[in-house]
């Protein structure tokens, strides 16, 4: 199995819950027989082997597989599911204290996926950091307020190297699970226009009272960390996590209208 193979295959398990048609040529193709370590290689280079695990088995496939690779899986899934577990609870906790502060944060990306349940298994999604939107004025005084309670950042942050980011330096915590990045934009310069904080703002949504972007912004920043802030477009990277989530997106109102215009 070439790497292109794989790729178009992990593609075709990962759209089976939409396209449930395409089964056949799934199953197919594992009676043909997979190279399972290079799957495995590829599919968590990727960050989607625990989505292709619950795609197969939501399809009742997982026979066809070997015995250890289904229970080592399922283990990774569910180490999976508690992680985001305490990632949820991390950032109830970070919201209530900064809205203590009068900080109305939105989060982004993985996170923000999470909260409004994009996927049907809390596990299906690897999530690195919490991401957070705040506008420009609010980004000291929340990673100061936050620094008191014990986060640090490895890096300095320079004032006047703001407008040259988009993100304050990444902040950890020793007993915490999640680093935080307080961002002040989400794309990088010089497209940082294109979804700037205030349209964000303003068409931002509660769900599960949490503050995310609307879903075509959601899938507008999908796209644009992955082909600029994640340098997709200059290298020809393909980014199966972020297209998987843009294909998840995609079934949202009026994402496809707004991409299309976008």
């Amino acid at each position: 199995m070439t790497y292109k193979q794989a790729l178009y295959f992990i593609g075709e398990v990962l759209s089976l819950n939409a396209y449930p048609e395409r089964k056949t040529s799934v199953k197919l193709q594992l009676e043909l027989g997979v190279n399972w370590d290079e799957l495995v290689r590829y599919s968590t280079g990727h960050m989607v082997f625990q989505a292709v695990y619950l795609n197969l088995k939501r399809a009742d496939l997982l026979n066809y597989l070997p015995k250890d690779l289904v229970e080592y899986a399922a283990k990774l899934t569910q180490l999976n599911r508690v992680r985001n577990l305490a990632i949820l609870k991390q950032t109830k906790a970070i919201q209530s204290l900064l809205n203590q502060q009068g900080i109305e944060p939105v989060f982004l990306k993985g996170t923000a996926l999470l909260l409004e349940n994009l996927y049907q298994d809390i596990g299906e999604r690897m999530v690195g950091d919490i991401d957070f939107l705040v506008s420009e004025d609010q980004i000291v005084p929340a990673a100061t307020f936050l620094k008191v309670l014990g986060y640090q950042s490895k890096g300095a942050f320079i004032a006047q190297e703001q407008s040259q980011s988009k993100h304050y330096p990444r902040l950890t915590h020793p007993n915490e699970i999640a680093a935080l990045e307080i961002h002040w934009a989400v794309v990088a310069k010089p497209f940082h226009k294109t979804l700037a904080y205030r349209e964000i703002f303003r068409d931002k949504w509660q769900v599960n009272g949490f503050y995310v972007p609307s879903y075509p912004h959601q899938a507008i920043h999908n796209l644009m960390n992955t082909q600029v802030n994640d340098k997709g477009l200059l290298y020809g990277k393909i980014m199966m996590r972020q297209m998987y989530d843009g294909f998840m997106l995609s079934f949202k109102p009026e994402v496809l209208e707004a991409l299309s215009n976008f």
